[in-house]
């Protein structure tokens, strides 16, 4: 999941079914030149925009908490949603997965994890399900994970086709197009816990072709900035696993710490 909130998104007024738009860091919300007389077009609208903007369920109910309750509030983050996500289904599945940019496709199996997010849908694979050969064919693109109740997994659309094969294609959001390297090895995925960042790197020309690091991004003045606790692998599936451990075991130890309330600031309201 991305560090930060969409810069906008839109959304349906509850009260009149008016389409509005919502932007980061603001109180209240404005209205869309877009709007319709009808609910329903508009909620079409809302859905089709957020979806080409790539904002996540998870992320539309943090802005609109944001929006109405300042930033600084617990459902002002998307993790909030996250954590409390339930888990209706999970099925085995076997398919192809579309590379985010280019006309690639690569195997992929594993199960498809279908999650309830306030009201809405969404599906998932496990992280350690993401194909070797697309990690490492195509480098430059760096994939970021949603902590699904503190699991790593990436969030995805699918299509079955009638042999029973899936077609899954990564939700965007969950991928950017950077090229971030550390002691030659290329960056290939990285998920924040917190204010701590676990990555994976792949270096073709080394002994031990794999490594996992974490850091703390934000931390400039501190040691902990710079990639540390480095550990290196011969085999993809043994670092992919090493990645999703440590992942978990942050998160969870994250949730036994107390939470350090925040003074919330004020905010110039546009409308409400």
């Amino acid at each position: 999941m991305r560090s930060t909130l969409p810069e906008l998104c839109c959304s349906v007024l509850p009260s009149t079914g008016e389409l509005i738009i919502i932007k980061r860091g603001e109180r209240g919300y404005y209205r869309s030149e877009w709007n319709t007389d009808s609910r329903e077009e508009n909620q079409k609208i809302a859905d089709f925009t957020n979806s080409r903007l790539g904002v996540t369920p998870a992320e539309l109910e943090a802005m609109i908490c944001g929006s109405m309750n300042g930033w600084h509030a617990p459902g002002a983050h998307p993790q909030f949603y996250l954590d409390i996500a339930s888990r209706e289904k999970s099925t085995e599945i076997a398919g192809h997965i579309k590379h985010p940019i280019l006309s690639s496709y690569y195997p992929v199996k594993g199960y498809l994890h279908t999650y309830r997010i306030m009201g809405k849908e969404t599906h998932y694979i496990d992280f350690t399900s993401m194909p070797k050969s697309m990690l490492e064919e195509r480098l430059g693109y760096v994939y970021s994970p949603d902590l699904v109740n503190g699991k790593p997994m990436m969030p995805v659309t699918y299509h079955q086709g009638q042999n029973g094969s899936y077609t899954l294609n990564l939700v965007s959001g969950s991928f950017q197009n950077i090229s971030l390297e550390h002691e030659g090895y290329a960056i290939m995925a990285a998920a924040m816990v917190g204010n701590r960042e676990f990555s994976i790197g792949f270096d073709p020309k080394a002994p031990a072709r794999y490594s996992v690091w974490e850091r703390m991004p934000n931390r400039t003045s501190s040691p902990a900035h710079a990639f540390h606790n480095g550990s290196y692998h011969t085999q993809y599936a043994e670092a992919m696993k090493d990645c999703e451990t440590r992942i978990i075991a942050a998160y969870a130890k994250r949730c036994r710490q107390p939470h350090k309330k925040q003074k919330g600031k004020n905010h110039t309201e546009r409308e409400r």
